[in-house]
């Protein structure tokens, strides 16, 4: 691991010369293949900022579903098993009714939010409001 500069503000200082010296002097196709690696770019840090703490609040509520126990050494590996356990209650109706079914929603609105802030934040804020209430359920 370095000290300075982080991987992030390596990131940074490329997408910086990518928008400021390369993108207007481009344009077509070249110029959207640069806009779309640009985008690539920012998944890629979103997704380096924010892993830990999706990781874990994923974790946190399949444990809330009973589904999970104490925090894995191996967070993708664990939740791969996890969820394979959990999609296979849910087709199995342990869901459908009472307040495990408000629960799972809840987690199920936890993880897709949180995939949606490292994929594409603009759409979510954009379906929540800066700031707004929840998504309608």
């Amino acid at each position: 691991m370095q000290d300075r500069p982080t991987a992030d503000e390596l990131m940074g200082a490329i997408e910086d010369f990518l928008r400021g010296d390369v993108l207007p002097r481009i344009s077509g196709r070249v110029r959207y293949h640069l806009l779309v690696a640009l985008n690539m770019l920012g998944i890629v840090r979103r997704e380096l900022d924010q892993e830990s703490l999706h990781l874990r609040r994923e974790w946190d509520g399949l444990r809330e579903l009973d589904l999970a126990g104490n925090e894995p050494k191996d967070f993708p590996s664990a939740l791969r098993s996890v969820n394979e356990r959990l999609c296979a209650a849910i087709r199995t109706g342990e869901f459908d009714t009472g307040a495990r079914r408000k629960v799972l929603f809840s987690h199920l609105r936890t993880v897709v939010e949180d995939k949606l802030r490292v994929a594409n934040p603009a759409f979510l804020e954009r379906v929540r409001g800066p700031g707004g209430p929840d998504v309608p359920s």
